[in-house]
């Protein structure tokens, strides 16, 4: 099924401060979905992403969330340009907090993808749709649709 949005990032999340506090860091693996250019031709090793909650209510947090990705260039194109990816998707967010293990999240924030040969970047508005389950303390797992 073809997504209007432009990348689904499963994203396993390991969270290295308590959720009480606010600040996060993550470790993700991206997975891209949609049927295009990029996913056809890439592949991801890693994303990093770093939180920082600035308001927090009985319901909802409210905070700065960015996070990098890189994808391995394993395509077709026999054009050399397109070699490794970068992506770097700053955003604001806000995430449900009021149900006990399940965090439904919507953020908004803008993507710059940058390839490392050519230095060609694109860059665009972004919507990222999410929900957090957690499994420990300390660990969470994180499905994002970007």
């Amino acid at each position: 099924m073809k997504k209007i949005l432009f990348t689904l990032l499963t994203l396993i999340s390991i969270k290295l401060y308590s959720q009480e506090s606010k600040y996060s860091l993550e470790l993700n693996f991206p997975v891209l979905t949609e049927n295009s250019f990029i996913k056809d031709n890439y592949s991801g090793i890693a994303d990093f992403g770093f939180r920082v909650r600035f308001i927090k209510t009985n319901h909802l947090n409210i905070g700065f969330h960015t996070n990098a990705s890189i994808f391995k260039f394993n395509g077709n194109v026999r054009e050399s340009s397109f070699k490794t990816l970068y992506v770097i998707q700053p955003k604001i967010y806000t995430e449900l907090n009021s149900l006990k293990k399940i965090r439904p999240q919507t953020g908004l924030g803008y993507t710059l993808m940058t390839y490392r040969k050519s230095g060609r970047v694109v860059s665009g508005i972004n919507l990222n749709l999410g929900l957090s389950y957690d499994i420990i303390k300390n660990i969470f797992l994180q499905i994002q649709d970007e």
